[in-house]
Order: structure tokens, then sequence, then C-alpha cells
């Protein structure tokens, strides 16, 4: 057998070869996928249990750890008018 089909044989079972490495490769990724999906799925069922199990608990503050560092006071003025029988406010600054 001359050179070139020596090379030709070899380089044609190199492409088979890389063929099948592919073909396991996205093999591999749609498993991956799939388990993914799966485990997110399983993940979202979980959660949403979780969300709707809900139980009240009243938790107070010691005085101690309340804090105030700024403190503010925000007025609008109003008009009390009585308009054809029915109380309105009306907004004292037009803006």
């Amino acid at each position: 057998m001359s050179r070139s089909g020596v090379c030709k044989e070899w380089s044609q079972g190199q492409l088979q070869s890389y063929e099948l490495d592919l073909e396991q490769m996205e093999e591999e990724k749609q498993q991956a996928v799939d388990q993914y999906q799966a485990e997110v799925q399983r993940l979202n069922e979980r959660w949403a249990k979780a969300a709707t199990n809900v139980q009240k608990h009243l938790i107070t503050a010691y005085k101690k750890d309340i804090n105030v560092d700024v403190i503010g006071v925000g007025w609008t003025p109003f008009w009390y008018a009585v308009v054809s029988g029915q109380p309105v406010l009306l907004p004292a600054l037009q803006g």
C-alpha cells in the first residue's frame, strides 16, 4: 500500500473516532441537561410546598436594639370644605 493510501486510512479512522467521541459528548450533554431540568423541577416543587407553609411569629424588639439616626416630618396642607353638602379635602397648594 502506498503512503497516501495509509494516510487516507489513518485519517478516516481518526475521523470515525472523532465522530464517535462527538456523539458520546452530545449524549452526555443531553443527559446532563435532562438531569439539570429534573433537579430544577424537584427544587421548584419543594419550594412551592415551602411557600404555602406560612406560620405567624410575634417578634418584639428590645429598646436597646432600636437606633434612630434620622427623623423627619412630612406635612401636606389641605382645606376642609363642604361643597354641595359633601365634605371635601382640597389641596392647599397647587403643584
